[in-house]
């Protein structure tokens, strides 16, 4: 991935992640610094993203500190990404860009409706999952990702929290979040920490 389109893509995880966690609403203010931590980002890294979505209309600045707000423009970026994920919009990539020379060993599935992929999940029981998804967090430096899968990481866990607090969660999602949680924790060899946590993982399913 040349270091356009991972810019590029960068700025549409951020974008989903701020829509992730306040339900697509625009008046639900977030921390950019503490969201760019989350996703892995270096400060004037996430300085420059937010700078970008602001200039497009895609965020606004809400109050000092760093707080920021999706704007509906926003919401209606992320909604199309996600409703057709292989095909680009105005701003993004298509979001089903994967670099398939650092998935080894997962399960990759696109946009593909005939596609099948091997693995299921059970509905997650809420309080389980909200246990799991804080011994996640917690053992994340005990995981030794590289940068690219600790962004990953980090909005999968964001998404995750932000569906298992909405008041009509979309259990699809979360159970995608989870595959994609399951195959980054299948690719640190090893790692005890993983090993405990895909234990945990396998009560939603196999």
């Amino acid at each position: 991935m040349d270091n356009l389109t991972k810019l590029k893509s960068d700025r549409f995880h951020f974008l989903r992640a701020l829509f992730e966690a306040t339900g697509g609403r625009q008046l639900s203010p977030v921390n950019m610094w503490t969201l760019g931590k989350q996703l892995g980002f270096p400060g004037d890294y996430t300085e420059g993203i937010v700078e970008y979505l602001v200039e497009e209309s895609l965020v606004q600045y809400f109050a000092l500190g760093g707080e920021i707000v999706i704007t509906h423009n926003g919401v209606v970026q992320v909604e199309q990404a996600i409703s057709k994920p292989d095909q680009p919009t105005k701003y993004f990539p298509p979001i089903n860009i994967i670099n398939v020379q650092n998935m080894v060993g997962s399960q990759i599935q696109q946009g593909n409706d005939n596609s099948t992929q091997t693995g299921t999940f059970s509905l997650p029981d809420p309080a389980v999952l909200a246990s799991f998804i804080d011994e996640l967090k917690s053992k994340i430096p005990e995981l030794n990702l590289d940068a690219e899968k600790l962004q990953e990481l980090n909005s999968e866990i964001i998404t995750v929290e932000a569906q298992s607090k909405s008041s009509k969660p979309k259990y699809t999602i979360i159970k995608e979040c989870l595959k994609s949680i399951r195959n980054i924790l299948e690719g640190t060899a090893g790692s005890i920490a993983a090993s405990a946590l895909l234990a945990k993982l396998a009560l939603f399913g196999s």
